[in-house]
């Protein structure tokens, strides 16, 4: 606590105020602005910048300027891989061991986060940084999601100063289940309209950055933006379907082994990596509803059916990305990424630390994970890895040094500290 080094007397003339243990803290000069953009269900081998048929141009141009990571590990689960993303802590530490349909009373998967497992946001709020959730949160209770429901779970509890998405694990795209900082709300307009989710989210992020740049320009922000995409249900505007007709008519199979090769080109994944076969697990622990069956056995319909189903998954995944990008597309002195170059001398993906500019972006996937250096005959295939994801299960400080990769360069500037409970 800091002291009062001010003086009281009788009368309040003779007395001399100090405003230093009343003010609230300020981010250190300099401080960065820092950008997360965590898409669901999604495998890099999807993304253009990892070698992919689905164009990411936003994504393209960050990765151009700044770091391109080939280590991304999850817990398999949304809820979970999104606790440990925002804490820094193991998942069973943080009371979600599942996801928060699948809670239960025992002390690792309760679905409420312990007070002493402080968020990134809760850090940088309480050291002088705006906090910004927007689309996505799935840590939320079940039983909470509801006007009369705890608000203990939701964002603004959690060190966001302002939210706007939804709370579930999915949500329609089209007519989504909306909710405003602690409070539920209708879309602002219909999709004969021309509403989509994505551009909403893209909109409201810009509007709570205009509020805080028209009042307190200097002070630094982090924005934690997670789309619906590309969880289900995969409802994307018709224009970005339509852009990839016809992109996936050769089928999963050729599709793996023409995008293996040009991963293996980019460096993320090494050479020699190998595909596993179409059903990795065995016979007696495989579920035959889950088996894949080889391209040249589908019927023709099958197979138009698939490729209409990849389109789709194409065009949703590139909405978000795509309107976001549009959207800031004038607001470069923000929406930038950090560092040197993003590749060396060999064209291998660099990786290390941000060079401290003015602002930072971090773009993953959650549950699908990079492409790990791990080889088929390891029993890992490209874009799956077989361990659960583990975060350090130090203080609310490590959230300063371990949590985000990139973002390290903001936080390093932030002494560690306990968050009191």
């Amino acid at each position: 606590m800091v002291e009062f080094n001010g003086r009281i007397e009788l009368d309040v003339r003779d007395s001399v105020p100090d405003w230093g243990p009343f003010e609230l803290k300020k981010a250190p000069e300099g401080s960065p602005n820092v950008l997360v953009i965590l898409y669901d269900d999604t495998g890099m081998a999807a993304w253009s910048t990892y070698g992919g048929r689905i164009s990411m141009p936003t994504l393209d141009r960050l990765a151009a300027g700044g770091l391109t990571y080939s280590q991304w590990h999850t817990t398999a689960l949304c809820s979970p891989t999104r606790s440990v993303f925002l804490t820094g802590r193991n998942h069973h530490v943080n009371r979600c061991a599942a996801i928060m349909e699948a809670t239960n009373g025992f002390p690792g998967a309760a679905g409420r986060l312990p007070a002493e497992c402080a968020t990134i946001g809760q850090v940088l709020q309480d050291n002088g940084w705006s906090t910004f959730w927007l689309g996505k949160d799935h840590n939320v209770p079940e039983e909470d999601i509801a006007s009369g429901g705890s608000r203990s779970e939701w964002p603004l509890q959690k060190g966001f100063d302002r939210f706007y998405g939804f709370l579930g694990g999915e949500t329609n795209q089209w007519y989504p289940d909306l909710v405003e900082d602690n409070r539920f709300i209708e879309p602002p307009y219909t999709p004969e309209e021309g509403y989509h989710l994505s551009k909403d989210l893209a909109d409201q992020a810009i509007r709570m950055l205009r509020d805080q740049n028209s009042a307190n320009p200097s002070k630094p922000w982090f924005m934690w933006y997670c789309p619906g995409a590309n969880h289900a249900p995969h409802h994307a505007p018709q224009e970005y379907i339509d852009k990839y007709k016809g992109m996936f008519d050769d089928g999963y199979e050729a599709y793996r082994e023409w995008v293996l090769a040009r991963m293996i080109e980019r460096g993320i994944v090494p050479e020699g990596t190998d595909l596993t076969p179409l059903d990795p697990l065995p016979e007696d622990a495989a579920n035959p509803a889950d088996h894949v069956r080889p391209w040249a056995e589908l019927s023709d319909d099958e197979k138009r059916l698939f490729s209409r189903m990849a389109e789709v998954f194409a065009g949703f995944l590139y909405a978000p990305i795509r309107t976001f990008g549009k959207s800031h597309s004038g607001s470069g002195r923000w929406y930038r990424s950090t560092g040197g170059t993003g590749r060396d001398a060999a064209g291998r993906p660099r990786t290390g630390r941000w060079a401290g500019r003015s602002s930072c972006c971090l773009l993953v996937g959650a549950r699908a994970r990079l492409l790990p250096s791990r080889r088929a005959s390891e029993g890992t295939a490209p874009g799956c890895s077989p361990e659960a994801g583990d975060t350090p299960r130090g203080g609310a400080g490590q959230v300063l040094s371990d949590l985000v990769f990139n973002v390290k360069v903001a936080l390093d500037r932030i002494p560690l500290v306990q968050r009191s409970t």
